[in-house]
């Protein structure tokens, strides 16, 4: 599911997804505008560190998001919507 979260955030002008879906896990850098407005909404994913010799401006976020065996695909569509 994370590699199909991916290409959610692929068609997003306003995601940059960082290196590829390992697993269940992707890591992407979102406006924190962006972040505040999907957690106000119900999102629940978690702000990440960001690592030596990634770039991310001071209006940006590198957020860590995680799937389950039982996430959905209309769970995916919804987390989507919220970060348009």
């Amino acid at each position: 599911m994370a590699a199909k979260l991916a290409q959610e955030f692929g068609v997003s002008k306003s995601a940059r997804v960082v290196g590829k879906p390992r697993s269940n896990e992707l890591f992407v850098v979102l406006p924190k505008s962006l972040v505040a407005s999907a957690r106000e909404k119900g999102a629940v994913f978690y702000s990440w560190s960001i690592p030596e010799g990634l770039e991310v401006a001071d209006t940006e976020q590198l957020c860590r998001f995680v799937t389950s065996f039982a996430t959905t695909e209309e769970e995916l569509g919804q987390l989507s919507a919220l970060l348009q």
